[in-house]
């Protein structure tokens, strides 16, 4: 370490790290312990220090899974020369600090926070540094630490904000701005909504292509609402669960970049979004039959158990997996009031069970996080279950096979097509299709969410093509 004259303190959430670790360790809580979290939230009335001391008290944060302000770690490591010494200095509660500190070892020397009397920020944060080392240099991110920027000689600010930067080095000269790599908010959103995974609801189209009246303004209406009151309600599922998740998202090789495990999607903003996303949903469902309402609140209730419970259970995650692929095709028909054929739900079960054990099996493939009992985290198998899993999906597949033979040779398929024979045609594509992705995935080529491959890979789009063609041809 230098000998030089000061030290230099940084600043923890939003500085050294990304996120806020209160609003971390507010969700934890709430996962983990409910009960615990209503108390909580009666104890914000007694002041900020008890409110984070009772939160810090019950939740331990994984500090090294915690994203790192890669900008403001190069600026430590670049000028620590310069400095007795790096102390970290934050408002967060003291258990958090000392861990990030038992983490961080080779950074900080020491580290300070709130206790629950005193909550270490603005004014109180700028005397107690003064007092601690007189001389020092401060790195924050926000207004709150201009009272800190005020002691200190060299004020360091991290961040994009030009009213803060502007302010700040119009009081004094010796300011640096660390600045931060910038995103498209537009390219985070999307990201974080999952867009790409709205393709998933273009089932809620194959009751009006099987019904054969694709023409009509009116129905196709009606599918184009359920359409996207469908994609509103599945991007807020996808942010709780990203929430929920964040822990075994940010050791996933995938996952890890996705916008709220990386920071760039704060906690706050996600539950805003998720509020507005639903309440679109709700807007587009009073253009609709009742019915169509009911089961998209029963989708978005059985999702909501999926992310907090039901992908834990092993196989019954799978089931529900399926159950929700089937649920987007029975909204399709309400969208559109017209009777559901009991064939295509046995056909979309089957077929719908393979596709959820592909994703159970990729992930069983990466290399993920395994307890202590054997089991991979996040999940109810282990690593041992993968050929088990590969049996279950690509039997099912073959079973989606032969429900549709047993439709094309029964006496349902004749009240609907006039040349029903062409149908035949659909079980070898299938069987190819079906084939192929089952080897891709054994090889390792699957996307985690084998409908996201389905929808780039160029293959299995003109088979797409190929059945619907079929099923005009036999119409």
């Amino acid at each position: 370490m230098s000998s030089g004259s000061k030290v230099l303190c940084v600043d923890l959430d939003g500085t050294f790290f990304k996120v806020d670790t209160l609003h971390e360790s507010l969700l934890k809580l709430f996962k983990e312990k409910p009960w615990q979290f209503v108390l909580a939230v009666f104890k914000v009335f007694t002041g900020k220090s008890q409110f984070k001391n009772f939160i810090s008290s019950h939740v331990d944060l994984k500090m090294d899974l915690i994203p790192i302000n890669e900008e403001v770690l190069d600026y430590i490591n670049q000028n620590r020369k310069h400095y007795q010494g790096i102390y970290l200095v934050t408002g967060a509660n003291q258990k958090i600090a000392n861990s990030v500190v038992q983490n961080y070892s080779h950074i900080f020397k020491e580290g300070f926070g709130s206790n629950e009397n005193v909550n270490l920020t603005g004014t109180k944060k700028g005397n107690f540094l003064k007092e601690k080392f007189g001389a020092f240099d401060y790195i924050g991110d926000s207004k709150v630490d201009f009272k800190v920027w005020e002691f200190s000689e060299k004020p360091i600010y991290c961040g994009n904000e030009n009213s803060i930067w502007k302010s700040l080095s119009r009081n004094n000269d010796k300011s640096v701005q660390i600045k931060r790599k910038k995103k498209s908010k537009l390219s985070v959103w999307i990201k974080a909504l999952r867009v790409h995974q709205w393709a998933k609801n273009l089932l809620v189209f194959a009751a009006l292509i099987l019904s054969h009246q694709y023409t009509n303004i009116e129905l196709l209406t009606s599918s184009l609402i359920a359409f996207f009151a469908f994609s509103f309600t599945a991007s807020s599922v996808y942010l709780l669960n990203d929430l929920l998740d964040m822990d075994v998202d940010r050791v996933h090789r995938r996952k890890k970049f996705r916008p709220i495990p990386l920071g760039d999607v704060t906690p706050f903003s996600a539950l805003l979004t998720t509020g507005f996303l639903l309440g679109i949903s709700g807007l587009l469902c009073s253009l609709m039959p009742y019915h169509f309402g009911l089961i998209l609140l029963c989708y978005f209730i059985v999702t909501s158990l999926y992310s907090f419970r039901l992908k834990k259970v092993m196989m019954l995650d799978v089931v529900v997996l399926a159950l929700l692929f089937t649920i987007r095709l029975l909204a399709g028909h309400f969208a559109i009031d017209i009777e559901v054929s009991p064939w295509i739900l046995t056909f979309s079960m089957f077929l719908f069970t393979s596709l959820a054990c592909i994703k159970r099996s990729t992930e069983l493939k990466d290399k993920l996080p395994v307890k202590e009992e054997g089991t991979i985290a996040g999940r109810g198998y282990s690593k041992n279950d993968y050929h088990t899993i590969n049996n279950i999906g690509s039997t099912s597949g073959v079973m989606a096979i032969l429900v549709i033979a047993l439709y094309i040779n029964s006496d349902a398929v004749i009240k609907v097509y006039t040349t029903p024979h062409f149908l035949w045609g659909i079980c070898p594509l299938l069987i190819y299709w079906i084939g192929r992705l089952w080897l891709l995935n054994g090889r390792g080529q699957v996307h985690d969410d084998p409908v996201v491959f389905v929808v780039k890979d160029k293959v299995s789009l003109l088979l797409g093509i190929a059945f619907i063609g079929l099923i005009i041809l036999a119409k």
